[in-house]
C-alpha cells in the first residue's frame, strides 16, 4: 500500500502547529551545550516549557533529565532511610537480618570498631575479604553486583577472588 502524502500532510497540518525560528549563533550554541550537558534534546526542553507555561502535565516525551534526577535522588534518600533503620535494628536487638546483601557490616564499605561500636570508611583490602566474595559468586552474584556493594571495580574483584582461588 502506498503513502499518500498528501493526506498526511493535510492531517499534520491539522494536528500540529509547527515552530521554525533562528536565535542569535552563539545564544544557541550555548543553549544546545547546556541541555545536552544535562541530557535533554532542545525540542524536548521547548515541549517542556510550553506544557509548563500553558499548565499542561508534561508527556513522557517531555520530562527533563533533573525531574528524573531528582526523582533518583528521592529514592536513594528512602533506601539509605531503610538501611538505617535496619542497621538500627540490628544494633538494638542483636538479630541477623538475611536478605540479598547477607551481613551488612561486613559488606559496607566500612570497617567497624568492635570495642567501641565506631564505623569508619576505611575500605578493606579485597584480599583480607576474597573468601567472602568467593562465597557470594559460589551463590550467584555476579561480579558488578559485588563491585557496586564494595565500591570498587568488578575487574578488581574477580582479579582478588581469582588469586584467592588459586591459593585453595
Amino acid at each position: 500500500m502506498k503513502r499518500d502524502y498528501e493526506k498526511e500532510t493535510k492531517w499534520q497540518k491539522e494536528k500540529y502547529k509547527k515552530f521554525n525560528f533562528s536565535i542569535d549563533k552563539a545564544k544557541g550554541e550555548a543553549l544546545v551545550e547546556k541541555l545536552s550537558s544535562e541530557g535533554i534534546k532542545p525540542v524536548d526542553w521547548f515541549r517542556f516549557q510550553v506544557d509548563n507555561m500553558l499548565g499542561y502535565e508534561t508527556t513522557k516525551n517531555t520530562t527533563a533529565v533533573s525531574t528524573v534526577v531528582d526523582d533518583l535522588k528521592q529514592r536513594i534518600e528512602k533506601l539509605e532511610m531503610q538501611i538505617n533503620q535496619l542497621l538500627k535494628n540490628v544494633e538494638t536487638t542483636g538479630d541477623i537480618i538475611i536478605t540479598d546483601i547477607t551481613n551488612i557490616k561486613e559488606q559496607s564499605n566500612c570497617n567497624v570498631d568492635k570495642e567501641t561500636e565506631t564505623t569508619t570508611n576505611k575500605k578493606p583490602p579485597l584480599a583480607e575479604i576474597a573468601h567472602i566474595l568467593h562465597e557470594e559468586m559460589n551463590n550467584g552474584k555476579s561480579t558488578r553486583d559485588l563491585a557496586v556493594i564494595y565500591g570498587c571495580s568488578h575487574s578488581s574483584i574477580a582479579r582478588a577472588v581469582k588469586v584467592y582461588r588459586e591459593k585453595i
